[in-house]
């Protein structure tokens, strides 16, 4: 979870660390374990579970680029 206004960039840039070093998250702590199994998974379980939160657009293009997006889904307008 982050911000609403904290940049689309920043947000992205975020989430393509954490999924390019899961496994070695993963191996320095085992809490990270879950993440690396399924990151894109855990991101797409989130918003299921919270369907009418628009998602954050950082997170949208993320999920785009693994094909992972659901068009139902709504994009949360930019802060600004």
């Amino acid at each position: 979870n982050v911000r609403p206004d904290m940049p689309e960039d920043v947000v992205y840039k975020i989430l393509v660390a954490f999924d390019k070093n899961k496994d070695k998250l993963a191996g320095m702590d085992p809490g990270f374990s879950p993440m690396a199994k399924d990151f894109v998974g855990m991101q797409v379980n989130g918003i299921n579970a919270n369907p009418d939160i628009p998602v954050h657009p950082g997170l949208a293009k993320f999920l785009k680029e693994k094909n992972a997006w659901n068009s139902k889904w709504k994009i949360a307008s930019p802060a600004g």
